[in-house]
């Protein structure tokens, strides 16, 4: 499962072009039989902040942590423990990651001031494994890894790793492309775009890139996740919202009570998370849209816990929910745990 980060292209983030119109503030509804949740703070490696990317269905979270030297450690967080798994020899590292079975993934540093290399890591191996180029993104249970690298005009490349190694995704005329996530049978999904406008969704699968249809209403599409179902998470632009593809044709997702919504990941029956932005941008509100409802979740936990939840980045089938946000100041990684009935998967 994956924590899947808002489409995105070299050289900006398009959604910075659209601050200055968030200027509604609506309240959120909760979803009819919606959970509420505890949170439990993950804590750091001894510094100041952390970020949870990913988690399986195990409960098992991925993502970074500064230590008390203030170095950015990819760490593990399984059953209240913590593990520092490392760097490659250089002084930084970020899990972006795990599948079911175990097995993380991310970027580190070789040596100070390097390029980034792509890691693969497993408990009962001790040491990262150097992947190289391109940077993984997600990981499924098969092995199999979608990643990016950059192609000599600098612009974003989608990359696939099975057994057989990397290979680059053709980009079919267009200028770039980015993955995006991939399931546990090795399906993977992503856009590929061009400067400054234009955009295709794809789906890779037995070696086989396929574009998928735009939304013919909205100027541009992306595929953000996809669950073993085979169901995806798209965005569109122009106008914004959420869509899914059943197989056939995209279908939308109403959100009226989100505001500018970013889909970051998507469980097993359908449950998305992300972000929305009811205040400013730079300020986003995690979200949960289940059963076709759109919820804030910070009116889904306790009042006056310190807690701002930023972005939900990867909810698993049993309806936890990992991300990031602040509390009482500080940014950390969290977990949220279903307190109530009706949370998660069937």
């Amino acid at each position: 499962m994956r924590a899947s980060k808002t489409f995105r292209r070299a050289g900006g983030n398009r959604w910075a072009a659209l601050a200055a119109a968030l200027t509604a503030m609506l309240i959120v509804a909760a979803p009819a039989g919606a959970a509420t949740y505890r949170v439990v703070d993950l804590g750091t490696l001894g510094g100041a902040s952390s970020a949870a990317n990913d988690l399986n269905n195990a409960g098992a979270v991925v993502g970074w942590a500064l230590t008390a030297s203030g170095k950015m450690h990819a760490v593990v967080w399984r059953n209240g423990h913590k593990t520092d798994i490392g760097t490659l020899g250089g002084p930084t590292s970020m899990a972006t990651g795990i599948s079911n079975n175990f097995a993380v993934v991310g970027t580190a540093s070789v040596a100070a001031g390097a390029v980034q290399h792509g890691f693969l890591w497993r408990a009962n191996q001790g040491a990262m494994h150097n992947l190289g180029i391109p940077l993984p993104v997600r990981i499924g249970d098969t092995g199999a890894i979608i990643g990016n690298a950059t192609t000599a005009a600098g612009e974003s490349v989608a990359a696939y790793r099975s057994q057989h190694g990397w290979v680059r995704l053709p980009l079919r005329g267009f200028d770039g492309s980015h993955g995006e996530d991939v399931n546990d049978a090795g399906t993977a999904v992503g856009t590929l775009f061009d400067d400054p406008h234009g955009s295709a969704p794809f789906v890779y699968a037995n070696g086989v890139l396929t574009i998928l249809p735009s939304v013919p209403t909205a100027s541009e599409t992306s595929a953000d996740a996809i669950n073993d179902a085979g169901l995806i998470a798209g965005q569109t632009f122009d106008p914004l919202g959420i869509v899914l593809w059943d197989g056939v044709r995209w279908q939308p997702v109403a959100t009226p009570a989100l505001v500018e919504p970013e889909i970051h990941d998507m469980n097993d029956c359908g449950q998305i998370v992300g972000a929305h932005h009811p205040e400013v941008f730079f300020k986003p509100h995690a979200f949960l849209i289940a059963g076709g409802v759109g919820v804030d979740l910070n009116s889904q936990i306790q009042g006056g816990s310190g807690w701002r939840l930023g972005t939900a980045t990867a909810i698993n089938d049993a309806g936890e929910i990992a991300g990031v946000g602040h509390h009482n100041g500080r940014q950390h990684a969290f977990l949220l745990v279903p307190t109530a009935s009706g949370a998660g998967c069937p």
